[in-house]
């Protein structure tokens, strides 16, 4: 019998003596249940057995009372922590005591209390096991995340090459693939193709894939289906782990449990997976991380057990992890639409350089993207309480004296947010916050990959990655808060903090993409300056005359669905008095929203006038809402018209009238297509293409009787465009309808950007019914579908 086990064994004889013998001198005073009274006799023993007393009162470290057979490991730190962070700390102050098991661990709540314990972290010991049990030690006992000293720098010096920051960026290829390869999976087997996107679950495997790549290079078929087939196998396994108990104890191995089965059958096939990817790798002469890390384990370097459970550590074990450092990016992106509209202006302006330029910028640490995620990992912490890890030396902390090989934890939602240092808003997404102070500032004020030279070495591939996974999602989509999440939920059986909710993930429409996808040099700014030149004056004429026929009256409320320029809400400013009408003005571009506000006040109008980011697919206004509703060619550029149409009746007052427009007909519709077919070719898809069945009224009739509008007439309003400038007016139109190709601008039409302005320019003058009037101007009709209908 091993000597661990004996002490074991001595140590549940002798204290269930002494609990029989209490029991007995106790008699009826006995009101606990067997459990409570185990607890509490083992509590008073433990505290006796490990003192830890106030410099000046000789008062005892306040401790969180022992429960038998876990103490506060590992459910109520992990599963549990969010809730015990307030609870232990408000009750014990901050510093204090848990146990997990057997073992204290001191919980640490303050930046100055950090310092003093983790100056030299790099000298810390981390703590068997993570003083989670047997059963955790054979799963991942001898990974490096778990292991100390020169074990820890042998196994880690020989693992971490992957992992290199200066590597990192070569990876960016890859995950951009795969980035891509699993939204198009996405759309196939998830609710994506609705709308919908849950973090946790949807993007679950995207990580686990990359990091595959990167340890194993590219797998058969077979082998990344057995690779999968065994994840749901270890995440069981884990479960055992939070859950201790009998998988604690050492002499459980004896007992023929499940947990005991399936951790003997997950070893077994773990090894053999790997051993085959590593014979694989070599048949095709491909030096992988895996056969590089293999040599290793030939040389004696390091032990297989060591290689085999660093990699479950990688793969598995991170798979949580990494998992909820990216899904709250996405919830806070929806919830705060203001700092994804940010985002994607940065990573639209980036988008402009080279591909190395903007390489560069996702490996950059100074950007809104970089502080977007430090934020919502400062606000949702992947974990409540960190791994503990013992000190070398004895020190006062607080108080209280500790010695050598006291186990410290970290609690990390008091340091990450209830914090002074982060301010009177801390507990609020600002991810400015960060502009303001420095790294050393933050160091022992800000919890993520831990302090010192034993942070997380897969930190570096873990930020590249989600960076490219929020560029990818930032750029395609809006996201957005669904009604019924307004309590935000996490996994309640995952030791990591992970989001069990849904979002609205509206794909972006192609004229939006485009301000966030590459954008050829010579494209004229996207901004209402440019818009004005664009559209001339004929969306004012429409705007008035759709206005003058929704006979508008004193306490309307009004929507300006896809406010562009704000030409719409002016034309009723033009007919109201402010306090009579109020006007609800939204856009998907944040900058219309923000020119029609200013010319709003302008007018006297600024308390009658809210302006808003919002999809038109995807209003956010209660049923019922408005009297008049005017969408203003939008719902022709829409990827989905019946969408918007639905969003428009549903919001919409039963007996309020809504009028959409949308162009019949104009001379920028074919001489913009020219351009297209001449620099691309007939069979390239562009968004005009599906211009023709936009000509008929009926079409537009029929998806408002779809969406059950009543009482709908249709009339065709004609307006004349006048360009002073034709050649300028060309440029600004290919600006804007160029990037509305499947999949947007491409590097190619950057060296064939002038013969599709020319091309434009050419075949504006040969159309038929465009007028010139010798200065290099033009004129011609354009004619407007307007829909009249009724709720």
């Amino acid at each position: 019998m091993s000597s661990h086990l004996f002490d074991e064994y001595c140590f549940s004889w002798k204290w269930t003596t002494i609990a029989g013998v209490l029991l007995l001198g106790l008699g009826s005073k006995v009101l606990f249940r067997p459990s409570d009274l185990i607890s509490h006799i083992l509590n008073v023993w433990l505290c006796w057995k490990h003192p830890i007393k106030s410099t000046e009162a000789g008062r005892s470290l306040p401790t969180v009372p022992y429960r038998f057979p876990n103490g506060q490991g590992d459910s109520a730190k992990f599963l549990y922590g969010k809730e015990n962070s307030l609870k232990w700390e408000k009750k014990h102050g901050q510093i204090y005591r848990i146990w997990s098991g057997r073992t204290p661990e001191v919980v640490l709540t303050q930046a100055a209390h950090i310092q003093e314990a983790f100056k030299d972290s790099d000298k810390h010991i981390k703590a068997v096991n993570n003083n989670s049990g047997y059963y955790m030690g054979q799963l991942l006992g001898k990974c490096v995340g778990l292991i100390s000293g020169n074990e820890w720098k042998r196994v880690r010096t020989v693992c971490e090459r992957p992992f290199f920051r200066p590597v990192s960026g070569s990876y960016i290829e890859c995950m951009q693939r795969k980035t891509v390869s699993h939204f198009d999976e996405l759309r196939k087997h998830s609710k994506l193709s609705e709308c919908i996107i849950d973090p946790a679950q949807d993007l679950k495997y995207l990580p686990f894939w990359i990091v595959a790549e990167i340890i194993y290079g590219q797998l058969s078929k077979e082998m990344e289906q057995e690779l999968k087939v065994m994840a749901p196998k270890r995440e069981k396994l884990f479960k055992y782990v939070i859950g201790g108990g009998l998988p604690r104890f050492t002499w459980s191995k004896y007992l023929p449990t499940s947990a005991n089965r399936e951790l003997h059958e997950f070893r077994r096939d773990w090894l053999s997976f790997n051993r085959r990817a590593r014979e694989q790798a070599i048949r095709r002469s491909t030096n992988t991380s895996l056969v590089q890390m293999y040599q290793a384990v030939d040389s004696t370097e390091i032990s297989e057990e060591q290689l085999l459970q660093t990699i479950d550590e990688m793969l598995y074990a991170n798979l949580d992890v990494t998992l909820g450092g990216i899904s709250w990016n996405l919830v806070y992106l929806a919830a705060y639409p203001e700092a994804q509209a940010r985002l994607r202006a940065e990573i639209g302006t980036r988008r402009q350089e080279s591909e190395a330029g903007f390489n560069a910028y996702i490996l950059e640490s100074s950007t809104y993207l970089a502080s977007c995620i430090s934020e919502s990992s400062r606000l949702r912490p992947l974990a409540a309480f960190s791994v503990p890890q013992a000190i070398p030396t004895g020190r006062f902390i607080g108080g209280y004296y500790f010695p050598p090989k006291t186990n410290f934890v970290i609690d990390s939602h008091a340091l990450n947010q209830r914090n002074p240092y982060w301010g009177k808003d801390s507990s609020r997404f600002r991810a400015d916050r960060f502009f303001e102070r420095t790294p050393v500032q933050a160091r022992y004020n800000f919890w993520r990959f831990g302090f010192g030279p034993r942070q997380c070495m897969g930190k570096y591939v873990a930020d590249v990655m989600i960076r490219i996974l929020l560029i990818h999602l930032v750029e395609g989509f809006e996201l957005g808060i669904m009604a019924e999440n307004d309590e935000w939920k996490r996994e309640p059986e995952v030791w990591i903090n992970q989001p069990r909710m849904q979002l609205r993930c509206m794909a972006l429409r192609s004229k939006d993409i485009i301000m966030a996808q590459f954008i050829p040099k010579q494209c004229a700014p996207r901004s209402p300056a440019t818009m004005a030149e664009l559209m001339g004056d004929v969306s004012v004429q429409i705007a008035h005359k759709t206005v003058a026929i929704a006979e508008l009256g004193s306490g309307s409320t009004v929507l300006d669905n896809g406010c562009g320029n704000g030409v719409v809400t002016l034309a009723i400013i033009n007919v109201g008095k402010p306090g009579d009408i109020t006007i609800f003005a939204t856009d998907l571009n944040l900058k219309m929203c923000e020119v029609t506000a200013a010319q709003a006040a302008l007018q006297g109008w600024a308390d009658s006038v809210t302006t808003a980011k919002m999809p038109a697919e995807a209003l956010t206004f209660d049923d019922n809402f408005f009297s008049h509703s005017f969408t203003n060619f939008v719902i022709q550029a829409s990827q989905d018209p019946a969408k918007v149409a639905d969003s428009i009746y549903r919001t919409l007052k039963p007996g309020g009238t809504a009028i959409v427009t949308t162009w019949a007909k104009g001379a920028h519709i074919p001489a913009a297509l020219a351009a297209h077919t001449a620099t691309r070719g007939a069979d390239a898809f562009h968004e005009f293409k599906k211009g023709k069945e936009w000509q008929d009224p009926a079409h537009l009739e029929g998806i408002l009787k779809e969406a059950r509008f009543t009482s709908i007439r249709i009339e065709q309003c004609n307006s004349i465009m006048a360009i002073s400038d034709l050649k300028r007016w060309s440029l600004i139109a290919w600006s804007f309808f160029g990037g509305l190709a499947d999949g947007g601008w491409t590097q190619a039409d950057e060296g064939k950007f002038q013969q599709a302005v020319d091309t434009i320019y050419t075949a504006m003058l040969e159309t038929e019914g465009v007028k010139t009037d010798g200065k290099g101007g033009v004129k011609f009709k354009m004619v407007a579908n307007i829909a009249i209908a009724r709720k």
